[in-house]
């Protein structure tokens, strides 16, 4: 019997029509270029059986219903040409976690956070000649901005569960939308926070979104229910407080406006921006013997909603 090897797997995505429905993912259109990639192809709902017997021991228990997970990242990154979308795998992901994409020519795309009327997306799998179908999935998305290294997404779902089949490595072509990452630092990135220009360590925020697989009569569905608080930190370097008092304002739940571009030239560019941002509680941190500033963040909508962060590449 040969080996199977972790350095020969494929992973697939494309969104769904229908939820739940297999749209056929292919290597030619569907490739996911993804990093730390962790499939839990089966984890069975069971029901423990405790009966009354003269003796010690477990019973075997009732098995139910049955579900997969899925966690991988994406290096952050544009498309290339300013105004056109992601890979469609890419863009899969980002859709699959609560967000619509919209499309403006020669301008810009925009991955608005949603409150209704979420996307799925089919996955497969194939570890070395073996296939899994992970239909159905829905999840969460993370960030990590971290000076001199990839800034990327992590993404954390779940799906329903497929029996695995024998099928061979799929072929995989990459188009030229997927651009090559740069790494976060002041040639090839720019940060403000409440105004400032602070020296940027680290920025990490999470949307927060709740999402179950639920197995009821009649209805197998991974649901999102919720996103009750984007929240983050940043790591910023100290300075003289009449340059900015961090604790003033943690102090008087001031918010204010959080920008990061990340690129340099049109078509390679990532923006978010937060209107309505709450660092709290500074904290002293050291970094290569140099005074720095470990705050949480807050993101806060505005009266229209789904939009306390905008994300766009350009």
């Amino acid at each position: 019997m040969p080996d199977r090897l972790q350095a020969r797997r494929a992973m697939l995505l494309k969104i769904e029509s229908a939820y739940g429905v297999d749209p056929t993912p292919t290597g030619a259109a569907d490739a996911l270029y993804c990093y730390d990639l962790k499939v839990d192809p089966m984890e069975n709902q069971e029901g423990a059986r405790k009966p009354v017997r003269p003796f010690f021991g477990a019973d075997t228990p009732a098995i139910g219903g049955t579900m997969a997970k899925i966690d991988f990242g994406l290096a952050i990154a544009g498309s290339g040409t300013a105004g056109t979308a992601l890979p469609t795998a890419y863009a899969a992901a980002l859709r699959a976690a609560g967000r619509s994409q919209t499309i403006n020519a020669s301008v810009d795309v925009i991955y608005g956070l949603v409150g209704s009327g979420f996307e799925s997306a089919a996955g497969y799998y194939n570890d070395d000649g073996v296939q899994h179908k992970l239909l159905g999935i829905r999840g969460n998305l993370s960030r990590e901005f971290n000076h001199e290294q990839m800034p990327m997404y992590k993404f954390s779902g779940a799906a329903l569960y497929s029996a695995p089949t024998d099928v061979a490595l799929p072929t995989l072509t990459f188009p030229a939308t997927w651009q090559k990452p740069l790494v976060v630092n002041k040639v090839n990135t720019t940060f403000s926070l409440h105004g400032f220009t602070a020296v940027l360590q680290s920025l990490s925020y999470d949307d927060g979104i709740a999402f179950a697989w639920k197995d009821y009569v009649n209805a197998e569905e991974v649901r999102i229910s919720d996103r009750p608080m984007i929240k983050g930190k940043v790591v910023v370097q100290a300075g003289a407080l009449s340059q900015k008092d961090w604790f003033n304002i943690a102090k008087g739940g001031t918010t204010g406006a959080l920008s990061l571009v990340h690129g340099t030239t049109a078509g390679n560019k990532w923006k978010v921006d937060a209107a309505t941002v709450l660092p709290k509680n500074p904290k002293y941190e050291v970094v290569d013997g140099i005074t720095f500033y470990g705050m949480d963040l807050e993101f806060f909508p505005s009266a229209a909603g789904n939009d306390e962060i905008v994300e766009r590449i350009l």
